[in-house]
């Protein structure tokens, strides 16, 4: 992913943040103050077009499986304050529990194929407020490498994009 499209992701997100306090939805004080870092995985049980694809086994392990850990080794880094996973799979949410990551019941709408991406980030900024930065990670995305995780935080948190106005 190129710094531009980096760049132009986290002014979405923050935008997105500010219109919610400007609309009321957030209280003010939750208007960018530091870098804490959250990140967000979402992870449906049923794919429209693809059976089970969250599912699927790459090298023994299952897609969702590849992307938790990816996300649980970086937390114990320190990258992430905390990894939330939005679910309606049982499976995967006994899975989260195992694991010591904080499920999120899918709500209804967001399981329906008329919700997108900006409306998982409303809902996750309406419930998780105190985080300044909304990272996403996707299970279809099994090859993205740890460095390209760290390198794109590290770009957002180091750029005067705080300022979104």
């Amino acid at each position: 992913m190129g710094l531009k499209l980096k760049r132009n992701i986290n002014l979405i997100m923050r935008k997105l943040k500010k219109r919610l306090i400007e609309s009321r939805k957030l209280p003010s004080q939750f208007g960018p103050q530091g870098d804490r870092t959250a990140c967000f995985i979402p992870i449906k049980k049923n794919s429209k077009r693809i059976k089970d694809k969250n599912f699927q086994f790459i090298d023994g392990k299952k897609l969702y499986e590849i992307t938790l850990e990816k996300a649980i080794y970086l937390k114990s880094k320190g990258l992430f304050e905390e990894v939330f996973v939005d679910t309606d799979s049982k499976e995967i949410a006994d899975y989260c529990l195992s694991k010591n990551i904080c499920h999120i019941p899918r709500e209804d709408f967001l399981k329906s194929d008329q919700a997108n991406g900006n409306h998982l980030l409303e809902s996750w900024i309406q419930k998780f407020p105190e985080y300044d930065i909304y990272a996403q990670l996707h299970v279809t995305a099994p090859f993205l490498e740890l460095a390209s995780i760290e390198d794109c935080i590290a770009k957002v948190k180091d750029t005067a994009l705080w300022d979104y106005d």
